[in-house]
């Protein structure tokens, strides 16, 4: 807008002549044009900043809830070959729905964070599904593999956010005693079928 005043003031010669005879208004709209472009600065600034502090809480979080699916994906492959597993990976699935459930108001600001939480909860809604419908085990574990694949693919961005020590500290089940340099997410566990 203030572009746009400059290059009619420029152009237009009434104009030049109604802002040179309203010296008071003109004072007063530039300034108040000054003050609206100063706090869309100040704004940016201070959003820009609180993106960056959150980003580390972000990352925390998707890798915690990253680990959880990790756990639970395996567990709930284990119950679909048997019924004495069902209850221990029904539990384990619940847990993995509160986390959602919790971590959904923090996992929603960033895009990244909220492909990641899509894929999470997608991966969610699959194990549910299959925990009810009792299919056969091979029918259904290749489905909960791609889908854990596309979430593991989709915090990777996010855990970048977070240096070696603090990813041992989210995961510290996950790493193997230090001997690797990249700690590993749950799916591992659950490609492994340990």
């Amino acid at each position: 807008m203030l572009i746009a005043l400059v290059v009619v003031d420029l152009v237009d010669r009434g104009v030049r002549a109604w802002f040179d005879t309203h010296a008071f208004t003109t004072a007063a709209l530039t300034s108040v044009l000054v003050l609206l472009i100063t706090v869309l600065i100040v704004d940016r600034v201070v959003s820009a900043r609180a993106q960056h502090d959150r980003r580390l809480v972000i990352a925390a979080q998707a890798a915690i809830v990253s680990r959880q699916a990790g756990r639970t994906v395996d567990l709930v492959k284990q119950a679909l070959g048997g019924s004495a597993r069902r209850e221990p990976a029904a539990d384990e699935l619940r847990t993995y729905m509160a986390m959602l459930l919790v971590s959904a108001p923090v996992l929603i600001e960033s895009p990244t964070a909220r492909t990641f939480l899509e894929r999470a909860q997608r991966l969610a809604g699959l194990m549910s599904v299959a925990m009810e419908n009792d299919p056969s085990p091979g029918s259904v574990a290749a489905c909960l593999d791609t889908a854990a694949d596309a979430m593991r693919v989709s915090v990777q961005p996010l855990l970048a956010a977070l240096d070696l020590a603090q990813l041992r500290a989210v995961q510290s089940e996950d790493t193997d005693g230090g001997s690797s340099a990249a700690p590993r997410d749950g799916g591992d566990q659950a490609r492994a079928g340990t």
